[in-house]
């Protein structure tokens, strides 16, 4: 509708609650994108959430990437409580404002999936002007750290699939990401931690498992597909020091009971599937039992 001249006009009608004049603009409007639109936006002020997801469905069928069309239709289907198809509605918006981030963050957050939640709290308070972005940022952030110590453990060239992941986890907990070889570094991050997360099931996992005492901590490790057929490592890890293994799919999972049986074995019981959204979600799967 941003490019509609009496925009103001149906606004203001439509905030105004007087939305039998607002249809009889929005049937005027030449692009039926823009029509589908507004009606839409009519009928979510009137309440009809089914109407109004029916035409934002509409209008996305023709324009799959407007942008305020995605962000009313994600709206809507928070509304309904609809909360991941809304949450991967609002993913597709290409720039997103502060006003993005917050509905994004509203998503995860009843959810239950609060790093994630906070992370996008902190995307749309960086670029909000409104102090009370900011402030609903930070008081979030304190309601729900938890003085826990988890140590990332990568060694170098292995860490395309983890800053992020460390990044939203450090919004709730205290983390420290070593991509390192360096056996000291690795140590005192160790011993720092109350859980480990190691990300690959290679040489690093083998030294950890082997070497170093549990003491108690919780132990994951994360399997990725790229040369898990070949894997050798793999038979050289203590799974029984290892609480949880990550994979990202069941496919994964059958290769490792497939060419792998004797190391599937030992971890059937433990493997955890997670996309990405899962895998941060709540109080972190390994921390809910401790």
């Amino acid at each position: 509708m941003s490019d509609f001249p009496e925009l103001p006009q149906l606004t203001e009608l439509i905030t105004q609650g007087r939305f039998s004049e607002a249809k009889q603009i929005a049937e005027k409007l030449p692009d039926i994108v823009q029509q589908e639109n507004a009606f839409g936006m009519i009928y979510y002020y009137e309440g009809k959430l089914d109407d109004a997801v029916e035409h934002f469905k509409k209008a996305l069928e023709i324009d799959p990437i407007n942008s305020d069309v995605l962000f009313n239709y994600g709206k809507a289907l928070f509304d309904k409580k609809d909360y991941k198809e809304a949450w991967r509605y609002l993913l597709r918006i290409h720039n997103k404002d502060w006003a993005v981030y917050d509905l994004l963050g509203d998503t995860q957050l009843v959810q239950g999936n609060i790093p994630m939640a906070l992370y996008y709290y902190r995307k749309a308070a960086e670029i909000s002007p409104l102090e009370e972005m900011k402030k609903k940022y930070l008081e979030y952030k304190k309601q729900y750290h938890q003085d826990v110590n988890i140590a990332i453990l990568c060694l170098p060239g292995l860490d395309n699939f983890i800053h992020d992941i460390a990044d939203i986890l450090g919004e709730v907990y205290n983390v420290r990401l070593v991509v390192s070889a360096n056996g000291n570094e690795i140590v005192q991050a160790y011993e720092w931690a109350d859980i480990v997360w190691l990300e690959w099931a290679n040489e690093l996992a083998v030294e950890v498992t082997n070497k170093l005492e549990k003491k108690g901590k919780k132990i994951v490790c994360r399997l990725h597909p790229g040369k898990l057929i070949e894997n050798q490592f793999l038979y050289r890890i203590n799974w029984s020091k290892i609480d949880k293994i990550i994979i990202g799919c069941e496919r994964l999972k059958d290769n490792l009971a497939v060419y792998h049986p004797s190391v599937f074995y030992h971890i059937r019981e433990k493997y955890w599937i997670a996309n990405y959204g899962v895998l941060l979600a709540g109080t972190f799967f390994c921390i809910s039992d401790r």
